[in-house]
């Protein structure tokens, strides 16, 4: 027999359809050529939606893996490194679509593991630590998902992100 929903995953669905839904959205006015182009001296659109998806699975598995073991210490070893499966440069050489489809694939993968990973309310209160953020829960680790969009959508659109990693948020967002 299936397990109800706990309150706070049912929340983070949400907020995951929410911030990933306002990021498609925002997509579609960009061309190929100006997802190219490097924001404010960073990252392209296209290599910002790579990170996004690369870095989705690890949140992801790190989240469960706090729940698999009590404790452990999780994230990159070094903190400036970013996940990318492909070069920076290898990024820009795909479409703007191919991101776009790469993102939807990586998010109903998410979905699936997190939907059979039958999360309880307690598994979401679990707690291990993150090598550069400090002590984090499963839910927490997980928020990243739907913060992680938000924060690279704001930049997309040139402007200041809302959310900042290791800042505590204004609102819960």
């Amino acid at each position: 027999m299936n397990q109800p929903v706990p309150p706070a995953l049912r929340e983070l669905y949400e907020k995951m359809y929410k911030e990933r839904v306002a990021l498609l959205r925002a997509l579609r006015t960009f061309t190929d050529e100006q997802a190219d182009q490097p924001a404010n001296g960073g990252w392209s659109l296209k290599q910002a939606l790579a990170h996004l998806a690369d870095a989705e699975r690890g949140w992801r598995d790190w989240g469960l893996g706090i729940r698999n073991q009590l404790g452990v210490e999780f994230g990159p070893e070094d903190p400036q490194a970013q996940p990318f499966e492909y070069t920076l440069e290898a990024t820009n050489r795909q479409s703007l679509r191919h991101w776009i489809t790469r993102l939807k694939a990586v998010r109903a993968e998410t979905l699936r593991v997190l939907q059979e990973a039958g999360l309880t309310e307690e598994d979401l209160q679990r707690r291990g630590r993150h090598r550069g953020f400090g002590e984090m829960s499963v839910v927490q680790a997980l928020r990243s998902l739907y913060r992680h969009d938000r924060m690279h959508l704001d930049q997309a659109m040139g402007r200041e992100p809302a959310y900042q990693p290791g800042k505590k948020p204004q609102s819960e967002g």
